[in-house]
């Protein structure tokens, strides 16, 4: 009988995670692996800055360290053969979307469609209209923009960020793995990809293969900070798996790292309830 409460609880839990992932976070950790629903503030910031466009995923989502493979180096050849007329629709589609108000984002969704209407292989348009889509609630032409980058230029990192999320959402977690994989293998630093990677392996019902990758997050310093939800999953794995002592252990380091997590409260309420079955 205890058992089968301990395993209710859990998937309640479980529920309530899935509830909560649907609305605005109190915290910047509180994503799971993905939304469609929500876009990331930090993604967003990032796509709205112009310095972005030498910036690169390569940096693990931190904007504001150069890509040390120079992965945009890789593109510069088709930016810079860009004609004139279509930078300069690039440009201004750049600043729109420093504006931000959504009759920016609509002009430069025209702006970016001129701009790759004028010259085709302009990954870096392609790629910031892909991102446009995706953050304006059209994933499937998000999703066509981006693999028009993709297909262009395969080495230029830029793209791969939403796209991967894009694929989880739709929950085809063998491409979305298959693309994290491709851009760990330029770059194994890319620490939002090894998180996209271990949630695709957790949604797809491969605790061990998510428990060896978020145990890789957990060991990188700087990783560990920007996805305290590791060990969050751990916990609800080793719950699952009834090893709660492992589970709590989990659960409190979540606790400690994240203690304003919108999860946190049903967190708590788990762990109260397992002691007061007696079960730890």
């Amino acid at each position: 009988m205890l058992r089968k409460g301990l395993i209710l609880l859990v998937v309640s839990l479980t529920v309530i995670l899935a509830v909560t992932q649907a609305q605005a976070p109190k915290s910047s950790t509180d994503t799971v692996f993905y939304n469609p629903h929500r876009v990331d503030p930090q993604v967003a910031s990032a796509r709205r800055r112009t310095a972005s466009e030498q910036r690169s995923i390569g940096s693990g989502g931190r904007t504001d360290t150069p890509n040390p493979l120079g992965a945009d180096a890789v593109v510069s050849a088709t930016s810079l053969a860009a004609p004139k007329k279509a930078r300069a629709a690039y440009d201004k589609a750049v600043r729109q979307i420093d504006k931000g108000r959504p009759v920016n984002l609509a002009r430069a969704g025209q702006y970016l469609e001129e701009a790759v209407a004028e010259y085709p292989e302009y990954a870096a348009a392609w790629t910031k209209l892909g991102q446009l889509k995706a953050d304006t609630g059209d994933p499937d032409g998000a999703i066509a923009a981006l693999e028009k980058s993709v297909e262009l230029v395969e080495r230029y990192l830029p793209p791969y960020d939403a796209l991967v999320w894009l694929y989880m959402a739709k929950e085809d977690w063998d491409h979305a793995t298959e693309l994290a994989k491709f851009v760990l293998d330029i770059n194994p630093l890319v620490a939002k990809m090894r998180w996209y990677q271990a949630g695709c392996a957790y949604e797809s019902g491969r605790d061990d293969e998510a428990i060896v990758l978020f145990r890789e997050i957990q060991n990188d310093a700087e990783a560990a900070k920007q996805f305290p939800q590791t060990h969050l999953f751990m916990g609800l794995i080793y719950a699952k798996r009834g090893q709660l002592a492992e589970a709590a252990e989990a659960f409190k380091l979540y606790l400690e790292l994240d203690p304003n997590a919108q999860a946190a409260a049903a967190v708590k309420q788990q762990l109260n309830e397992w002691q007061q079955l007696g079960a730890l």
